[in-house]
């Protein structure tokens, strides 16, 4: 029998189950024809021309079609690459509005195989006449309800108040005992009592998970970190320990329900710069990569082509494509995925990977649209918005450059930090870092301390263990030994757990918002691998057990509660009328000046930070305060240092807080014009009443 079709609508777009049919909505503006193919369990296809379209959206209602009916379509229109149109309808396509995606690429077991999921043939770039129906994912209709209970007041904790912990969903748990071996590796697995116990004191407020939307792998390659996105709309299939014909919807809402119930608000790594299909070989303009989606629905709306020449991609990622952010249809899509995100699947808000790529603006475009759009939005604008400010292509970064409320990864302060410590770096960049970096976040313009989100290492580099244990200039990294000294002796080993220390209660303990990346709170290594981005074993997984570094992890932990407990480290606002509220001394005690902040090479720094002015009001509007202020003594040359306590207003003795030559430090009082010697390489944190 004929199955009924209804002419549905065009909104929303997407698969859009009511309770007893669906909605097909896509939008291509380039199409002639599209075809709407249903998958049964067999694997045998169900095509429906989709005969109604308004304003390039081509519609149906089905009645009947339930989750978890897999579909795709098929486009037909114009064949030529020159022009940018690539219609194929031997090619099956993926929903860009798909919630849920069955299936991975099926590279198959040679070139004949391969060549399927290409919309040309390799030898001449000619259209390409092989069928790719049975090697390419496929949308799942979705049941979009969920009993999220008391989940609608989440955490929303104060910005300044947030400690980020960048984690990777399946990284977190594949090797943690108390985890069935079945959940490993899920959002299941994430939201295990043990891994929440694990971040719960360790005092972290916020997950920042790598990218969960749908994902593929390249040929003979893994895609460890997700960077390569196919489905904005969709949590990572493989991610799922209940299955993948949409039950990873509801075990991802899940984990959020359950993350926030134990207080911790829940930021999503997002990739919207470009996607897996990929660009242009460099020698052979014509050979793209794969068309699973974008490509083959609408190329020419959804990417940036190469006016001069429209069979090639904008690269200003360094991946191959880039998003046409300026067309309205794309920009619709990172929109409504956005909104989706935040609000079917109830994230807290999100870091945009390569936000630069975004927020550029050229000679055409003379404005972001995308930063327009973010900010009078009524239900993103009020998200925590975390950008990466850089391009993947060379070209000038944008840090500093973003509105008002949002925060940035502050690299600056990254490589100032590192530099530092090794005792190559700038004091003047370690002072500007340690004060939120007010000279990339002016006051003036409505910008705030917390635009600086301060890490010690991020996914994309060294960690912390191996900054200090390998040498690499572009990380500046050292390896913390001297000419002739073997890996186990033990001045290198003291020193290494010294300068793991440093960079985390530097990162930590500055203004901003600090981000710890996942293991680094107890010593995970990746052998010196700077770019695992392809390493999906235990070089990249979570330690666990003995496997830790017990007595770093007491540290960092001391770390997170010290500025927990105490204000004066969280500050949500600049100081104005000429202070801060951050005093800086040379190691004899007196100010620094103007000639010691261009002083490079191995420098010492003491910071006064006072606890007795005003840090602005609480939320019924009384003025906060700390009751404590402290000193940071930091000593970045190779030989102890004598450091003499500043005269400083207060009463009372120092006492000793933390110090990086142990895990907490030695219990010590120190009076007013007191010296103490230093360690080589090391910090320590004095505190007193105010």
């Amino acid at each position: 029998m004929p199955r009924p079709v209804r002419p549905g609508s065009p909104r929303p777009l997407g698969a859009s189950f009511d309770g007893t049919g669906t909605n097909f909505a896509l939008f291509s503006a380039s199409a002639r024809q599209v075809t709407l193919c249903l998958w049964d369990d067999d694997g045998g296809e169900e095509r429906i021309p989709l005969t109604e379209v308004d304003s390039f959206v081509w519609h149906a209602y089905l009645p009947g079609v339930r989750p978890p009916q897999r579909y795709g379509y098929r486009v037909d229109g114009v064949w030529d690459p020159a022009s940018g149109r690539r219609s194929n309808p031997h090619k099956v396509l993926l929903d860009p509005y798909a919630l849920a995606v069955d299936g991975g690429l099926d590279w198959g077991h040679g070139d004949e195989d391969a060549q399927r999921l290409f919309d040309y043939e390799w030898a001449d770039g000619s259209m390409s006449l092989r069928d790719s129906a049975a090697q390419v994912p496929k949308a799942v209709v979705v049941d979009r309800s969920f009993d999220w209970g008391a989940d609608e007041a989440r955490p929303n904790r104060p910005l300044a108040d947030t400690v980020v912990y960048e984690g990777h969903v399946r990284a977190m748990t594949m090797l943690h005992p108390a985890v069935p071996a079945a959940d490993r590796g899920t959002y299941r697995g994430f939201g295990h009592p043990a891994v929440l116990e694990h971040l719960r004191r360790l005092g972290v407020t916020a997950v920042e998970l790598m990218p969960v939307q749908q994902f593929l792998s390249g040929q003979g390659t893994t895609n460890f970190w997700g960077y390569d996105p196919i489905a904005f709309l969709a949590p990572h299939a493989a991610y799922s320990a209940s299955g993948t014909a949409g039950q990873q919807v509801t075990e991802f809402k899940t984990m959020v329900r359950t993350l926030h119930e134990h207080g911790f608000e829940v930021l999503l790594d997002v990739v919207f710069n470009h996607t897996f299909e990929g660009g242009n070989d460099p020698d052979m303009p014509w050979r793209v990569g794969p068309t699973i989606s974008l490509r083959g629905i609408d190329n020419r709306s959804y990417y940036l082509l190469d006016g001069a020449d429209p069979r090639r991609y904008r690269n200003d990622t360094g991946t191959g494509n880039t998003l046409n952010v300026w067309d309205p249809d794309a920009l619709r899509l990172i929109m409504d995925a956005c909104r989706y995100w935040a609000t079917d699947m109830h994230v807290d808000g999100f870091r945009f990977d390569l936000a630069a790529v975004l927020a550029q603006t050229d000679d055409t475009h003379s404005v972001s649209v995308f930063l327009d759009e973010i900010g009078q939005d009524p239900v993103l604008s009020g998200l925590k918005l975390v950008a990466e400010p850089w391009f993947g292509s060379n070209r000038p970064q944008l840090l500093g450059r973003f509105p008002p409320l949002w925060s940035q990864w502050n690299g600056d302060f990254h490589w100032a930090m590192r530099n530092f410590w090794k005792s190559t770096g700038s004091l003047g960049d370690m002072v500007d870092g340690l004060r939120g970096s007010p000279d990339l976040f002016d006051a003036a313009d409505g910008e705030r301390p917390t635009g600086s989100v301060n890490y010690a290492a991020n996914h994309d580099g060294l960690t912390v263990r191996d900054t200090v244990s390998y040498t690499d200039e572009g990380q500046h990294a050292w390896n913390c030994r001297g000419p002739g000294q073997a890996e186990d002796d033990p001045e290198v080993t003291s020193l290494r757990a010294r300068m793991q220390r440093n960079l985390l209660a530097t990162a930590i303990l500055a203004q901003g918002v600090p981000m710890v990346l996942y293991g680094d709170e107890c010593g995970r290594t990746q052998g010196g691998n700077a770019n695992a981005y392809d390493v999906d074993d235990p070089t990249t997984w979570m330690p666990w057990g003995t496997d830790q570094d017990a007595d770093l992890l007491t540290f960092t932990r001391a770390l997170l509660r010290l500025r927990a407990d105490h204000p004066v480290f969280r500050r949500p606002r600049f100081f104005q009328q000429g202070t801060d509220g951050i005093d800086c001394f040379r190691p004899d005690g007196r100010p620094v000046g103007g000639d010691d902040l261009h002083a490079s090479g191995p420098v010492a720094l003491t910071v006064h930070i006072d606890g007795s002015v005003s840090l602005g009001v609480d939320a019924s509007g009384r003025p906060v305060r700390d009751d404590a202020s402290f000193l940071l003594l930091l000593n970045a040359h190779w030989d102890p240092m004598h450091f003499t306590v500043p005269d400083l207003p207060g009463q009372g003795a120092w006492d000793v807080v933390l110090a990086t030559e142990s895990a907490t430090g030695p219990a010590a009082d120190l009076g007013m014009d007191q010296t103490v010697v230093r360690p080589a390489r090391s910090l320590m944190v004095l505190g007193r009443l105010t």
